[in-house]
């Protein structure tokens, strides 16, 4: 996937040893693999297995790894349902420094249900907010082309609310159905980033990721 190279580029030129990763709709394992270049410990999920299990090949190429009990000492591959792990992780108490959300823009989830990002991607956000570290990252991913960014942008922001990651001062509070709501502490969106500026689109390039400092 072209269109992420700049936030992979940004995650292998960055100091990571020490940091956990979660690595949601890996396919592939992209992102898995930068930070692990970076020195990050990383978990890879996804509902298709066939992709995961190219995740070790290619670190293991690439030589960031020297043997398969060294990458399942560092790096974990979880095959299953993203929503529902994204509730496992979190009863079990995992925490993570960097979350990475990229979900394909419409899917079918492992109990059949069909869900996308245009109705469903602020639910996404509130299962995976919990779970990253106080001071951590949160990537979020609009993969949908009819999916204006300002509308993908509220509707992570809707989620960052209902995982209790924005706060309001007690007189913005009263006053919140009056739409003069300012957040005052909590979530900020730290990092917009567009698709390359080579990546051939019809148009204006878009703005396809958002990173929120949690």
């Amino acid at each position: 996937f072209l269109d992420q190279r700049p936030l992979r580029g940004w995650l292998s030129s960055q100091k990571l040893e020490g940091t956990k990763l979660l690595n949601c709709f890996a396919h592939g394992g992209g992102y898995s693999v930068a930070a692990a270049k970076a020195g990050c410990e990383t978990t890879s999920l996804d509902l298709d297995k066939k992709w995961l299990d190219r995740i070790y090949p290619q670190m293991l190429e690439n030589g960031f790894v020297d043997s398969e009990e060294e990458f399942k000492e560092r790096h974990d591959t979880i095959y299953g349902d993203c929503f529902d792990w994204l509730k496992r992780l979190s009863k079990r108490n995992e925490q993570y420094d960097i979350v990475i959300l990229d979900p394909p823009s419409t899917s079918i989830g492992s109990k059949k249900k069909r869900w996308s990002v245009k109705n469903d991607m602020a639910e996404l956000v509130a299962l995976a907010a919990p779970l990253v570290k106080t001071n951590g990252l949160l990537f979020t991913t609009n993969n949908c082309s009819t999916l204006p960014v300002a509308k993908f942008a509220k509707s992570c922001w809707v989620g960052l609310e209902a995982a209790g990651m924005v706060k309001y001062s007690a007189a913005t509070s009263a006053n919140k159905k009056g739409g003069a709501a300012v957040a005052t502490a909590g979530a900020t969106l730290e990092r917009v980033i567009p698709m390359p500026y080579d990546f051939p689109t019809v148009g204006e390039q878009s703005v396809t990721n958002l990173v929120w400092r949690l």
